[in-house]
């Protein structure tokens, strides 16, 4: 089972991460087995996604990839852009089938230019 290892909040977002170097990769990992999130984790994320489509417009329909004004982007703090791939990553894990140790993201603009593109750490794999 995860564990959460942090809080993230602003005032956009308030989301439960689990795993730990968030965003620190481009390239996804293998996942070595199946898993089920925590209710809790998957529910923050939604709550956050849902705040941020109201708040900025952003349209998160397709799982990994959401799709934020260009100028409601480039307003936000750097720590908020990270709150929203996490959560962006995190329901995306949440609905899969299996969920991955790892999930790709891609932030575009209206006008379909990526904002920001990285991988999601979900969860620690255990190794043997």
């Amino acid at each position: 089972m995860p564990h959460i290892v942090a809080v993230l909040s602003f005032p956009v977002l308030s989301l439960a991460v689990a795993g730990c170097d968030l965003g620190a990769s481009k390239e996804p990992a293998e996942t070595s087995a199946a898993i089920e999130l925590p209710e809790a984790t998957c529910r923050s994320a939604d709550a956050a996604l849902l705040g941020a489509q109201d708040q900025l417009m952003m349209d998160a329909d397709t799982p990994g990839e959401a799709t934020l004004p260009k100028a409601a982007w480039q307003s936000l703090e750097q720590s908020a852009r990270d709150q929203i791939v996490n959560a962006v990553g995190i329901k995306a894990a949440c609905i899969a089938a299996r969920p991955p140790a790892e999930q790709p993201v891609i932030i575009r603009n209206e006008f379909g230019e990526v904002q920001s593109e990285r991988v999601v750490r979900i969860y620690q794999p255990s190794s043997l």
